[in-house]
């Protein structure tokens, strides 16, 4: 009879810390990259369902003439893997391959390699913001837009006209040196001439003039902020230090920003839609929170079309105080919020998004979308084991690890949010399908 040969690791990701892997072993780990994956540490329970993931797992039943391998031996040993590099820091990567599964179902490693390392401390992390905050910004009773313009195709121009023709109800400040007339409203020439405590500022000033903007808000009494300005990191050149310089000014100050280089916000609910462009989708449940400001606003003209209402939408641009973290800590509150959707490029502190997906995924659906899938981000590794566990596998396995749904294509993203914004959670396992066919049943 032939060997059965499987492989158990682990390693630490730079985004998520510790993963632990189970798969096929020997001449086939790379050939065929058969492998589960988790974020540890986990449960033998975790375990035994992670074992039985693997397209090849008929190989862990009777097979010829050899017995059954002990699956539960297994998953005990990838959960006691799973601790030991949870635990251990120093330990950078662990590599049983083979694992060979005797005649008799019992399972013995041949061949190990553990990597001693430095602990890698990830990502730089941002300190959480308030969630409180965060909700304040969706529901201004007044928006002062801070380089508001008359011309056509400016972000200034294009931010107060969306505003005004969405219906928003709130008092609304366009400031602009010039003065005089922007849209029917007065024009302020400078910051300073705001009223004391208006609840929001957009700005979109050039790169150089946000820091003193952001100062003159806050001897306004301006506490919160969107910065759709861009000309910071995202450009290079001397953008990270400006930003970094902009983020620290703000938190002395105590402002909460999001941004720089956001496309904005919306919230159909009080009828603030202050993006960059023109659409306007109806007020609904589903929050959608996008690393891509274009992407995001042609998900939210598909939302109209289809008829998909909207809880808020925001484009988190740079996320130099404000990211993605924060806003699924914040929509694990937020009763209205029915459905979270999310399109991802990377997070910053993967283990605090895990945690907190993991946590709002038992309260509302969460459906995650992720650009860059390809292998061109593949880490260099001195195991099998972490050249098996790519950004892109890692960063799958996290997301569903973590209660979300993952998708591959924008249309998918809209499509499973309405069928959740339609259908309620199931609670538990007494589930029906009714379909026009058998066949609609069957795919199902």
């Amino acid at each position: 009879a032939g060997r059965r040969e499987f492989l158990l690791g682990a390693y630490r990701d730079e985004r998520f810390g510790p993963v632990v892997v189970f798969g096929l072993g020997g001449v086939l780990t790379e050939a065929l990259g058969d492998v589960a994956l988790r974020v540890a540490p986990v449960g033998e329970a975790e375990a035994l369902a992670m074992v039985g993931e693997l397209r090849s797992r008929k190989l862990l039943g009777p097979f010829r003439g050899e017995a059954a391998v002990d699956r539960e031996a297994l998953a005990r040993a990838v959960a006691g893997l799973s601790r030991l590099v949870a635990e251990r820091p120093e330990i950078a990567e662990v590599d049983l391959n083979p694992l060979i599964a005797r005649a008799d179902g019992s399972v013995v490693a041949v061949d190990a390699l553990v990597v001693r390392g430095e602990p890698k401390a990830g990502g730089a992390a941002r300190p959480p913001v308030d969630t409180g905050a965060l909700a304040r910004i969706f529901h201004p009773r007044s928006v002062a837009v801070v380089g508001a313009s008359a011309g056509f195709g400016k972000w200034g121009n294009a931010i107060l006209t969306n505003l005004l023709a969405g219906g928003y109800e709130g008092r609304v400040y366009p400031v602009n040196p010039r003065g005089g007339t922007l849209c029917g409203l007065p024009a302020l020439r400078s910051v300073d001439e705001l009223p004391d405590g208006v609840d929001l500022a957009i700005v979109t000033v050039p790169a150089d003039k946000v820091e003193p903007a952001v100062e003159a808000l806050a001897r306004r009494g301006v506490r919160h902020a969107v910065i759709v300005s861009s000309g910071f990191r995202e450009a290079g050149g001397d953008g990270p230090e400006r930003e970094a310089g902009l983020v620290a000014r703000a938190r002395e100050l105590g402002l909460t920003l999001i941004g720089p280089n956001t496309m904005g916000i919306v919230n159909p609910h009080a009828r603030l839609y202050a993006t960059g462009a023109h659409v306007r989708p109806g007020p609904g449940g589903t929050t959608l929170v996008s690393q891509s400001g274009n992407l995001g606003v042609q998900l939210l003209s598909f939302a109209r079309a289809q008829g998909l209402g909207i809880r808020a939408f925001c484009g988190t641009g740079n996320e130099a105080m404000t990211g993605v973290e924060d806003f699924l800590e914040a929509l694990e509150c937020d009763e209205a919020s029915e459905v979270v959707a999310l399109y991802l490029e990377d997070i910053r502190d993967g283990r605090r998004f895990f945690e907190a997906c993991r946590r709002v995924s038992r309260r509302k659906p969460v459906v995650v979308l992720k650009g860059g899938r390809t292998g061109a981000g593949q880490r260099a590794a001195a195991s099998h084991t972490g050249a098996l566990a790519g950004d892109t596998k890692v960063f799958e396995a996290a997301c569903r690890q973590a209660g979300a749904v993952w998708v591959t294509q924008p249309g998918d993203l809209l499509d499973v949010s309405a069928a959740f914004s339609a259908v309620p959670l199931p609670r538990g396992n007494r589930v029906a399908v009714v379909t026009w066919g058998g066949g609609w049943g069957v795919v199902t």
